[in-house]
């Protein structure tokens, strides 16, 4: 008897497993979040900007030439050399909010050092956590023949297979006016896959749950046979 149930609780964790392998496979490539991480310095060290861009946020502008992309910048920092604390305010490091990004076509840019020309302009203003410091930072990209301006999930693959097509420049701290200072252009991809959305997990659990009842069922059905035969 104890083999038995031995070898039906088996079944059922090969079933569930098999049916989680199922519906992770049904997950869609485009629900997966891709995450890109900047790390770059304006001023040959002196000072760095971090932050990672959310590649799964959605243009929530509806213009074809404006795009808007709430919440896309998170984790962002400013940080200073030991000896340039002044940069930063007197404070080692600065934490940001979530910044958005808002995306543009322009022809030329004469206030970035040094020049850039043809290319699609993705701004952000990032506010201090703990005190009134701001900075504005742009991300520049040469487009590719892909719709960059209102779809983030395009810029991934430009950041991987032509990073000499971007730039991000950053202003000095707290400056509104000022001149962008190219900071970098390397961006590190960080994908992870999210759990699958509401509908999916629905189904899931009604798949699991009438594989789990049918095999429960026809256990049953197994042992009464066998008690009546002998």
């Amino acid at each position: 008897m104890s083999y038995s149930i031995g070898l039906n609780n088996l079944k059922k964790v090969a079933a569930v497993a098999t049916v989680f392998t199922i519906a992770t496979c049904l997950v869609p490539e485009s629900a997966q979040a891709v995450r890109l991480q900047f790390s770059g310095s304006p001023n040959a060290g002196e000072t760095f900007l971090d932050f990672n861009l959310d590649t799964s946020i959605l243009d929530s502008a509806n213009e074809p030439n404006i795009g808007s992309f709430q919440g896309a910048i998170q984790n962002a920092s400013y940080r200073c050399r030991e000896d340039k604390i002044s940069l930063c305010g007197g404070q080692p490091q600065i934490f940001f909010n979530p910044g958005n990004l808002q995306a543009s076509p322009i022809v030329s840019l004469d206030d970035v050092n040094p020049p850039i020309i043809d290319v699609v302009k993705y701004e952000a203003r990032l506010d201090s956590r703990s005190s009134s410091d701001f900075i504005e930072f742009g991300i520049w990209v040469r487009p590719s023949g892909f719709d960059i301006i209102n779809s983030l999930s395009e810029l991934s693959s430009i950041f991987i297979n032509n990073p000499s097509d971007v730039y991000v420049a950053v202003r000095s701290l707290n400056s509104q006016d000022g001149t962008f200072f190219v900071a970098g252009n390397r961006f590190e991809v960080i994908t992870s896959v999210p759990e699958p959305d509401g509908t999916s997990s629905v189904l899931v659990a009604g798949a699991i749950g009438v594989l789990l009842l049918k095999r429960i069922r026809r256990s049953k059905k197994l042992t009464q046979s066998k008690v009546r035969f002998f």
